[in-house]
């Protein structure tokens, strides 16, 4: 109840606020379908949840959030951090960017951490499964019998 009464209000204050807001939509109206898609994914949200299916449920919530954020996007680019006064001072894709050096650096890090994470993965999965089987050994359970029991 809370996220469609904020999802209504909200949306329309934000216009108010700061009136630059669709002017990126206005520029390429096919973009009004984003916060179409909001509406139906709220809609989903809502129609599943009343109906018990969690699974979509969760999966239109995840559409919700996934075009709230695209459709914030749309709206404040090139802005990535608008000023509450001269805009100016706006941040902005061009004053973002980096060092061709410096993203080639990060990009190389964001490897490594990706490789540590599957790794960190990998192990603790199979210390779950080893811990599953020491279990099913000690209580005594047939596998066969019980296959949700790795």
């Amino acid at each position: 109840m809370a996220v469609r009464l904020l999802t209504i209000a909200g949306v329309p204050a934000t216009i108010v606020a700061r009136h630059d807001t669709l002017a990126n939509y206005y520029s390429g109206p096919v973009l009004f379908a984003i916060p179409g898609g909001v509406l139906l994914a709220l809609a989903g949200i809502i129609h599943h949840w009343r109906k018990q299916n969690d699974r979509k449920s969760f999966a239109c919530s995840c559409m919700y959030l996934a075009l709230m954020l695209i459709g914030s996007a749309v709206a404040l680019y090139p802005r990535l951090l608008p000023s509450s006064g001269d805009s100016g001072l706006d941040i902005t894709v061009s004053k973002a960017v980096a060092e061709p050096y410096a993203l080639g650096v990060g990009l190389l890090w964001w490897a490594f951490g990706m490789y540590l994470a599957v790794i960190y993965l990998v192990v603790m999965y199979r210390m779950s499964a080893a811990r599953s089987r020491l279990r099913a050994v000690n209580t005594g359970i047939d596998r066969s019998e019980h296959p949700s029991t790795l």
